[in-house]
């Protein structure tokens, strides 16, 4: 009996572990002086096309703070350094 409840834990501790997603460095070019929300949609066929500086993804974002993307959505890297923003 112990050996079953071993084994359904640990298939649920497995279960629960999601394989490990590469988070990919990403760049926000904003407009000079610009101020308020920055909006992606991801996965957008008419978006913007997909731009790289080095290994990061470059976004240019318009004035209106609305951008659309080719890019799918970069999962796990809102906590880390890996997103910059700058003035163009």
């Amino acid at each position: 009996m112990k050996l079953i409840i071993g084994f359904v834990i640990g298939m649920i501790f497995f279960a629960g572990c999601k394989e490990s997603v590469d988070c990919e460095r990403e760049i926000y070019l904003m407009p000079e002086g610009f101020r308020g929300k920055v909006i992606v949609f991801f996965d957008q066929q008419d978006g913007q096309e997909k731009q790289f500086e080095g290994d990061a993804r470059l976004y240019h974002i318009p004035p209106s703070g609305y951008l659309k993307s080719q890019f799918p959505k970069n999962e796990g890297c809102m906590g880390d350094n890996r997103i910059q923003f700058f003035y163009e």
